[in-house]
Formats: C-alpha cells, sequence, structure tokens
C-alpha cells in the first residue's frame, strides 16, 4: 500500500522539521513537543524513517527506479510540508486521520478492481 509508504517519508520530514532550530514552532502536541525538546533523536528518527522507506521502496521498485521515487517523493511532500505547517493545517491527528481514509480509498479500489 502506497499510503503507508507515503507516509514514512512524511514523517521523516516532520521529525527534520522539528528538530531544526530556526523554525518557529507554535502550538505543539506531546509528540511533536518530546522531538522539539530532543532534536537528535528526532534526527536519528528521521533518518530510520527515510532508510526504511528506502529499503521498501528499492524492493518494490527496484534499486534506481526505488532510489528516484524516493527522491521525488520527498521534494513533493517537503513541499507540501513546508507549504502547509505554518497555516497550522497539520498535526499528528489529521496526518493520522488523512492516512486512514486514503488507505481506505486505496483498499476499496483493489478491492473492486480484483471483483470485476
Amino acid at each position: 500500500m502506497y499510503s503507508i509508504l507515503l507516509l514514512l517519508p512524511f514523517l521523516a520530514f516532520y521529525c527534520f522539521y522539528l528538530s531544526d532550530a530556526k523554525t518557529k514552532k507554535t502550538t505543539l502536541d506531546s509528540i511533536s513537543a518530546f522531538l522539539c525538546k530532543h532534536p537528535v533523536r528526532a534526527k536519528t528518527l528521521g533518518y530510520f524513517l527515510v532508510f526504511v522507506s528506502w529499503i521498501v521502496f528499492a524492493n518494490l521498485q527496484g534499486l534506481t527506479s526505488g532510489s528516484f521515487a524516493l527522491v521525488v517523493y520527498l521534494m513533493g511532500l517537503g513541499s507540501l510540508f513546508v507549504l502547509l505547517k505554518p497555516y497550522s493545517l497539520l498535526n499528528w491527528k489529521r496526518i493520522g486521520l488523512l492516512s486512514l481514509l486514503l488507505g481506505i480509498f486505496e483498499l476499496s479500489i483493489s478491492f473492486f478492481h480484483q471483483t470485476s
């Protein structure tokens, strides 16, 4: 499921965003506040999520195309994140709800495609 796979680099970018000292952080929930207070852990988690997503994309699409796809996904998700975060449109609840809805949509498409 690509919706879960795209969630990994998005969360990695979120961890990198929270670990940066130059960004202006407004209302933070408990997870974001913890990652802001511990930037080394946030960067480690971000690198781990990027590495896991690279392994999965390279396994699914091949080494070269998976690597290039990950770079494209990171650029696209990063620009989307930088665009929406200052408006406080992104938090853990909305990201979770969006990924749940996209996962259900993706499962329903695959289910209806198999039955027809």
